[in-house]
């Protein structure tokens, strides 16, 4: 291809027709920059392409997360009910100190009343990781 265009355009500059050798070349650019153009077409789509499938696979991630992070809200609010019962227990007056008295684990009991006063909050790591990058 490229000694077929050398030999034209040392056929025009041979022939001295001026208007043919420029006609000539306009169109080798022309031809240049069609091909760039279809390049950088053809890279965009590439492109396009990469970042729908990120966003595919992180919104595959979130999803995942999410449904994690609801199974654990409600382990820690099942905790927490638990957490209100013995609070309750603790507090309700002599006929509750009867039945803590009676409890194998006291010691265990006042432990748990008092020091599993947490507040967990579910992390969703996905959408720490997207925060972080900065491709929001």
């Amino acid at each position: 291809m490229v000694t077929l265009f050398r030999r034209i355009r040392e056929k025009l500059v041979q022939s001295g027709s001026l208007t043919k050798y420029l006609l000539y070349a306009t169109g080798e650019i022309l031809l240049v920059v069609v091909g760039i153009l279809i390049a950088l077409q053809v890279n965009n789509w590439n492109e396009n392409r990469k970042t729908a499938t990120e966003e595919q696979t992180l919104l595959a991630q979130l999803l995942e997360d999410l449904e994690f992070a609801r199974i654990q809200s409600q382990q820690f609010i099942q905790l927490e009910k638990q957490n209100i019962d013995r609070l309750r227990l603790a507090l309700g007056g002599e006929e509750s100190l009867v039945r803590i008295s009676q409890l194998p684990n006291r010691e265990l009991f006042f432990f748990e009343v008092l020091w599993n006063l947490s507040h967990d909050i579910p992390v969703i790591v996905s959408y720490a990781d997207l925060k972080n990058s900065g491709n929001t």
